[in-house]
């Protein structure tokens, strides 16, 4: 049980959260302070820097908890309720879309604003990464012994192509507002099912060469776009070698 300095604690730090999200609904980051931060939510310079390093930080803290407490429960979930790697994906998608399909101009900014000051901090990134990592990683097992997904590609392997798609499709997003985000998580949902399925020597050649065709419409920025056309260059050329 919390103690009342715990609380209050947390009471003063939902405060100053609760104040840069209404904040980042009426202007852009770069158009507000620390102090117009710290005026909202009625708390001193001072507190602000016992919690916060920086604004930026203030919207990392809450990606991080909205991803790692949100998205916990709803893969623990999956987990608890199907047995497939597509069943379990698509939930996963499913529920994702449910929380998202209100999500607007405001929700974008922070989730950009959080994401940035996150990619900044090498073991924040990777703890981000690790966290999506390691449910994929586990289900890619399962899948594979279950017979559901192909054993031509490793597990660890799988599953930072699974968790590094999500983030892509999702950094899209934020980046550009017209991103249509809810058909590319479905569509990406579809993509992984379908890509990582059980197949023989010459489906997985065929899926190789198609591949561009399934996962560039999912990506927005053109310079990964570029990156994704050279791995897969790069993996054409093998599967013909074999």
């Amino acid at each position: 049980m919390s103690t009342r300095r715990e609380r209050r604690a947390q009471e003063v730090k939902s405060r100053m959260v609760d104040a840069g999200v209404a904040l980042l609904a009426e202007r852009e980051l770069t158009d507000f302070s620390v102090d117009d931060i710290c005026e909202k939510a009625d708390v001193a310079k001072k507190t602000f820097y016992n919690y916060f390093a920086n604004k930026e930080a203030l919207f990392a803290d809450l990606i991080q908890r909205l991803i790692f407490e949100v998205n916990a429960d709803i893969f623990d979930r999956a987990e608890e309720r199907f047995s497939s790697f597509a069943e379990r994906v698509h939930y996963v998608i499913d529920e994702n879309n449910a929380m998202r399909q209100h999500y607007g101009e405001t929700e974008r900014r922070y989730f950009r604003a959080g994401i940035k000051e996150i990619a900044s901090n090498k073991e924040q990134i990777l703890c981000l990464y690790g966290f999506f990592e390691a449910y994929f990683q586990r289900w890619c097992e399962q899948g594979q012994a279950s017979g559901e997904l192909t054993r031509m590609v490793a597990p660890a392997s799988m599953a930072r192509m699974a968790a590094a798609g999500l983030l892509d499709v999702n950094q899209s997003w934020m980046n550009n507002p017209a991103y249509p985000l809810l058909q590319r998580h479905k569509e990406y949902a579809v993509f992984l099912c379908e890509f990582f399925g059980s197949w023989d020597a010459e489906q997985e050649r065929a899926a190789g060469c198609n591949l561009a065709a399934y996962i560039l419409p999912l990506v927005d920025d053109a310079e990964k776009k570029q990156h994704l056309l050279a791995q897969i260059d790069r993996r054409k050329k093998l599967m013909e070698q074999q």
